[in-house]
């Protein structure tokens, strides 16, 4: 299946979203956007989300586990998921966090929005310590809290691996590096 894929840090058609001051009309179109994305189940477009962790993991053998009592760094995430930032950099910081010490990998990750779910631990933190009125939705969820979570493991065939110092820059298996914006579909049948 040939997809588009909507990179929220990159796209400038939501970059006022992101980066700016959004009016209420563009903060409308953008929930819009992502309800109809979201329940759209023969839509082919992707969402570019981003995730960072240990370098010493075998993501790309064996793809994104969920966390779990044993693979849990953060008290408040919910076992059964895998947590994703909408910022190449957001991932970076949680992973320095987590793996102080340790070296870090960072993966772009292509999903559908049908299959991403509100990252409710970071809503939750925004009402609670940032005093920000919001609900628990997928829209608010990239807004708000940057990110959006995903029930079960996520298949290698979904994940590239990104450059530390260039996140837009995917690291192809021939070590060639691809620009994000040069990437106008990508095939995501398993090889």
């Amino acid at each position: 299946m040939t997809a588009r894929i909507v990179d929220f840090s990159r796209d400038p058609k939501w970059r006022e979203i992101f980066f700016g001051e959004p009016t209420v009309k563009q903060l409308e179109e953008f929930r819009s956007y992502i309800v109809g994305e979201a329940r759209d189940v023969y839509s082919e477009t992707l969402c570019r989300l981003y995730h960072a962790t240990s370098a010493d993991y075998p993501i790309e053998r064996e793809g994104l586990l969920p966390t779990s009592t044993k693979r849990r760094h953060s008290l408040q995430s919910q076992s059964g998921y895998v947590y994703l930032a909408a910022y190449p950099n957001h991932a970076k910081q949680f992973a320095e966090m987590w793996c102080a010490g340790k070296p870090i990998a960072l993966y772009a990750v292509d999903l559908p929005f049908r299959m991403l779910s509100a990252d409710s631990d970071q809503l939750r933190n925004k009402r609670m310590w940032g005093g920000i009125p919001c609900g628990t939705t997928l829209w608010e969820s990239f807004f708000i809290g940057s990110g959006a979570r995903h029930k079960g493991a996520i298949q290698p065939y979904a994940i590239k691996r990104c450059s530390l110092e260039a996140p837009h820059s995917l690291l192809l298996p021939s070590d060639e590096n691809l620009e994000a914006e040069d990437l106008l579909s990508v095939d995501m049948a398993p090889a």
